[in-house]
């Protein structure tokens, strides 16, 4: 039987054992013998209490056993990045431009590393462009020359584009290049973008267009070959 058919039972039955305690609650002072409607009370909401713990267990158990194939992990955690920054966006009227490829496969790098990177480049960008700027966000998928003709050898790439306020920086392609000493805060935040993109097989470029007066960073990764799963988190 399908686990979700399980999940969807234990709800009902979790559903009717609070109406059954509401019932309870209302009704145990009416009883004609108080100490009977009393001790009547406390013994059902502790067999309900019992068997909401049984029905919780199974929940979590159900939780913990039953993977989730992931995909689109990229584009959602770029997502979830913006809207913790939502507020600050906002307040300096940014637009945020998204082209993200659909169905996007899956990178070989940690969840938690891929948040740090996408944070800590959208507040480059945030601390780089002027009130009213844009930044766009690209992700899409791509095979390098040197794996063409291989199986399933795709890279992902992820590119954020944005105005700036200060034209006449140097175009800088590789990150292994120093990025001029003013902002020495900001660039030393994407110097630790850099080692976690390296650590990661990836590759990290930086670009500055003078006359445009934009500037892009693109990430690289290599895709995991494998179905990557997760599980949901149980309950405490």
């Amino acid at each position: 039987m399908d686990r979700s058919l399980f999940i969807g039972l234990v709800h009902r039955a979790k559903s009717i054992l609070g109406s059954i305690e509401d019932l309870a609650h209302l009704s145990h002072e009416k009883f004609i013998d108080r100490e009977f409607g009393e001790a009547f009370y406390k013994k059902l909401t502790s067999d309900i209490e019992k068997i909401d713990l049984l029905m919780n267990g199974f929940l979590n158990f159900i939780k913990s056993t039953t993977p989730i194939i992931k995909k689109d992990t990229v584009n959602t955690l770029i997502e979830e990045v913006l809207r913790k920054h939502q507020a600050r966006l906002e307040e300096r009227k940014t637009r945020i431009l998204k082209r993200f490829e659909k169905e996007l496969p899956e990178t070989i790098v940690p969840d938690e590393q891929v948040t740090f990177i996408l944070d800590t480049v959208l507040k480059y960008a945030m601390a780089s462009i002027p009130s009213g700027g844009i930044i766009e966000f690209l992700t899409k998928s791509f095979v390098p020359l040197k794996a063409m003709g291989q199986e399933r050898a795709k890279n992902i790439e992820i590119t954020v584009t944005f105005s700036y306020q200060k034209p006449g920086e140097q175009l800088t392609k590789e990150l292994g290049s120093p990025l001029p000493q003013k902002e020495i805060g900001l660039d030393m935040l994407l110097q630790l973008v850099y080692v976690i993109v390296q650590e990661n097989q990836g590759t990290m470029e930086y670009e500055s267009d003078e006359r445009k007066e934009k500037r892009s960073i693109a990430l690289k990764f290599p895709t995991d070959r494998r179905k990557a799963a997760k599980y949901q988190p149980v309950d405490a």
